[in-house]
């Protein structure tokens, strides 16, 4: 019997509390089962198993309980053996926040049943091991980053109760003690983080990513520490401009894309309440400016006149005619057979690949780069809805009528789940295209498009 065996023994008849009712004892001796259930044996490493519990019990305090009892009892307590999933997940978390040089897991200790003990590494590491990244990305999702970070955060409710961005980041767990590293000593140089630490690091980031492909916003930046979320919405920012401004200018000549600095083009005025931001993945309403942003800063324009649309189009044009491709070619051409992707769409996946729209490397976002671009390529489909929305919004007929055609002469599937005609209708500027994508639009979609889709996930019309 090893020393902590022997201390969990009575000493005398009083520590059995043979004299209460049998509800009473298990609470007066709630703290000799759970620490003789959680108590890890010196030699092997090993907790005692119910059974033996139970045992344990009976010859030496005289206690007959079934282990069912034992069960009910620990989990009306909240003892376990085992760190749950959540538990893991809080602690990569925590771990990742406090990223720092000279981290180690060694300095990680978790308090538990009453037991303060290192962390059990080997559980974290086939945890995050075992923990499947999506790959799958939402359509539509890349075309939506039209905000930078102080933008997105002012269209947020103000709630500085919530985590961030709406408030300060979640506290670490109460049972997780993260020591920091000491002091350098004169002479000594800077380490950086043990190969336990990279691990750690770049599993949370393949979790972060596989947020982002997800399009579930919210949780990705409860996720990330100020700086990093700075970081990834200017970086998308940027990406979103270049595409936006490729998309102002493509036509079925550019073989070759001038570069977006060369465009002396800003992207359409931007306006925190739309619906096509990232904050449209939060299914959160625009409210008062979060604490982040100082509410003195007026990021917003004034809105532009719009055109009366509708006594542009024709009543044929209007109601269409469910069939495009009969509108743009001879009763005997042929549909092609796949649809290739087009060349814009290949502009925007080669973009993200080269890295070519902004300053900021790779390396220094807090997603996996590759997993990002590896998903575009398995999944092509996604950003040829990015490429569709982009056309719409910068009211490029031209451009929309080579996709069109690339795919077949068809809208591409999902395409509903833009709610192009609403997202064309929040992009009119009174311009010469003013109008003629919902021409091309009607011409394109099915007759019962609109009828059917009039409202979006929004709750807004199409018309007044």
């Amino acid at each position: 019997m090893d020393s902590i065996l022997r201390e969990l023994c009575p000493k005398s008849e009083d520590e059995k509390f043979l004299s209460c009712p049998y509800g009473e004892r298990w609470s007066h001796l709630q703290s000799v089962i759970v620490r003789l259930y959680t108590h890890r044996r010196p030699g092997d490493g090993r907790t005692a198993t119910l059974d033996q519990v139970v045992e344990f019990m009976r010859t030496h305090y005289s206690f007959h309980a079934a282990p069912t009892e034992y069960r009910r009892r620990f989990k009306d307590w909240g003892v376990t053996k085992r760190m749950v999933k959540e538990d893991k997940d809080a602690i990569t978390s925590a771990l990742a926040r406090k990223k720092r040089p000279r981290a180690s897991v060694t300095a990680v200790r978790t308090h538990h049943d009453g037991e303060d003990k290192p962390l059990d590494f080997k559980k974290l590491k086939r945890h995050l091991i075992s923990r499947k990244a999506c790959l799958e990305i939402a359509p539509g999702l890349l075309s939506s980053w039209n905000l930078p970070y102080a933008a997105f955060v002012s269209s947020l409710p103000k709630n500085p109760e919530a985590p961030s961005p709406f408030g300060p980041l979640g506290p670490t767990p109460d049972y997780l003690h993260i020591q920091s590293p000491g002091a350098l000593t004169p002479g000594r140089a800077e380490a950086g983080q043990s190969p336990r630490m990279q691990f750690v690091y770049e599993k949370h980031k393949e979790h972060c990513t596989s947020l982002f492909l997800q399009g579930r916003v919210e949780q990705l930046v409860i996720s990330l520490p100020r700086e990093d979320r700075m970081l990834m919405f200017d970086y998308f920012y940027d990406y979103y401009k270049h595409c936006f401004a490729l998309a102002k200018k493509w036509d079925k000549e550019m073989l070759d894309p001038i570069p977006t600095q060369a465009f002396d083009l800003t992207p359409q005025t931007r306006n925190t309440h739309s619906p096509w931001t990232p904050s449209a993945f939060l299914n959160l309403s625009s409210g008062p400016s979060s604490p982040e942003v100082s509410s003195e800063h007026d990021i917003s324009q004034p809105p532009t006149q719009l055109c009366k649309w509708s006594i542009h189009l024709s009543p044929k044009s209007y109601y269409g005619t469910g069939n495009y491709m009969a509108a743009t070619t001879s009763p005997n051409s042929q549909p092609p057979g796949d649809p290739q992707p087009s060349s814009f769409v290949v502009s925007l996946h080669q973009s993200m690949v080269l890295n070519n729209f902004t300053t900021t490397p790779k390396a220094d976002l807090p997603l996996a780069h590759d997993v990002i671009t590896k998903s575009l390529i398995e999944h092509p489909a996604a950003l040829q809805l990015d490429a569709w929305k982009l056309a719409i919004m910068a009211g490029n007929r031209e451009l929309l009528d080579q996709l069109c055609e690339q795919n077949g002469f068809d809208p591409p599937q999902g395409i509903e789940a833009l709610h192009p005609l609403h997202l064309a209708a929040a992009f009119l500027d009174g311009g010469n295209q003013c109008c003629g994508v919902f021409t091309d639009l009607f011409q394109i979609l099915s007759p019962t498009f609109a009828f059917y889709r009039n409202i979006d996930g929004h709750g807004h019309t199409i018309y007044k």
